[in-house]
This record gives structure tokens, sequence and C-alpha cells, in this order.
């Protein structure tokens, strides 16, 4: 810190010092997200995700984050070794998969014949998994 004192007229015994370095937490980049902040001793913002979008964290999807930061220490509360920038989640939006494809083997076996003619019952197995109406 930079201190800067002089003398005080009446009481010369104790001088009268100033701190003239201000400390202001880092700005902070919301992306594609929006950013609110109410200030004070401690400065809370709340970065939300556009409608649609979303970050992992913690491996789960989520739409808002609130940080804080003390200005007499300068850094947001999420501010670490891994992200000594204060870096905030980046929002991207999540699209929804147009179908599935599945893969699956079905295989079985039988001391006796139940199922006489195999290459048939694969067939038919294939055609009922293969139909939309049953793949449910």
């Amino acid at each position: 810190d930079q201190m800067t004192c002089q003398e005080d007229e009446e009481v010369s015994e104790s001088p009268l010092c100033l701190d003239f370095v201000s400390r202001t937490c880092p700005t902070l980049d919301p992306g594609n997200g929006t950013l609110q902040c109410t200030t004070g001793a401690v400065i809370s913002c709340t970065m939300t995700c556009d409608t649609g979008s979303y970050f992992l964290e913690d491996g789960e999807l989520r739409t808002s984050k609130t940080v804080k930061c003390d200005s007499s220490s300068a850094s947001w509360s999420h501010m670490s070794d891994t992200n000594p920038y204060g870096d905030l989640p980046s929002c991207t939006s999540t699209v929804s998969a147009d179908y599935y494809y599945i893969s699956a083997k079905i295989s079985f076996s039988t001391s006796y014949p139940l199922c006489p003619d195999t290459s048939k019952t694969q067939l038919a197995l294939t055609e009922y998994f293969t139909e939309s109406s049953n793949a449910d």
C-alpha cells in the first residue's frame, strides 16, 4: 500500500495518513450472458445466461452464477489458482437431437428347439425393433 502522511497542525504528535491507493475489483465479462451487480463494501454480481443457454459447473447445467468481491482484497470469490483472472463460465445454447441412433445386438442360445428357424426369428426381431412405433 502507498500511504501519504502529513503532520496535523493541531496535534503534531500523530501524523494524519491517507491511503491514496484505491483498490478496485477486476472487470467481469459476462460473455453472451447478462451481468447485474449491486455495489457497496462488497460488490455482488449475478451472471445470467440468455434464454436457452447454459454452462456446465460441477457436472450440472446452470443458467446463473453469483460472485462477490470485497473491495479491501480486490478479488472475486470465484478467483483461484486455476482461474486467476476470474473468468466467468461461457454460456452456450443446447440443441436437441432430431433423432437418436441406437445399435443393439441381441443373441440367445437354447438347448432345445424353441425357435426352429433362427434366421426367421432374427429377421422378425430386426423388423420389430427398427419400426419407429416399436422403438419407444
